[in-house]
């Protein structure tokens, strides 16, 4: 079974994440910082064409479960979205803050305006916003 191209771009493998110790500190020493409701987000933007995502969550924010669901939903909100993002732009989010028990709508709200407040998402068109909004619920 062959997969589409929706698919295959939907999807979010390996090369979109940034992974080990060296990847992340270098995103977070030459990258713009913004903070946002117990969220930092490192931003560095490069010559490259891809779309990168890292998160690290504090212990603090509870226990594996909790940690966990938090990344789940940052990957999500980040694989639906990055189309609207420009290109070569590696991203590194730290969560402060326990939000995993925050409604889905919050959520994104909340993730959202760190991206825009980040310069890497202008708005979201209202087609994907409604597209969004009955994704998870």
């Amino acid at each position: 079974m062959t997969r589409s191209k929706q698919q295959v771009r939907q999807s979010f493998s390996g090369a979109d994440r940034i992974r080990g110790r060296t990847e992340f500190q270098g995103v977070i020493r030459r990258g713009e910082k913004v903070s946002w409701k117990g969220f930092s987000l490192f931003v560095r933007r490069g010559p490259g064409t891809s779309r990168r995502l890292g998160v690290a969550v504090s212990s603090r924010v509870g226990g594996a479960v909790a940690r966990n669901r938090v990344k789940r939903r940052l990957r999500e909100h980040f694989r639906l979205n990055r189309d609207l993002m420009p290109k070569g732009l590696d991203l590194v989010v730290v969560v402060h803050r326990d939000l995993s028990e925050v409604d889905h709508k919050t959520f994104r709200a909340i993730v959202g305006d760190l991206f825009r407040r980040a310069g890497i998402i202008r708005h979201l068109p209202p087609q994907h916003a409604k597209e969004l909004v009955h994704t998870h619920n």
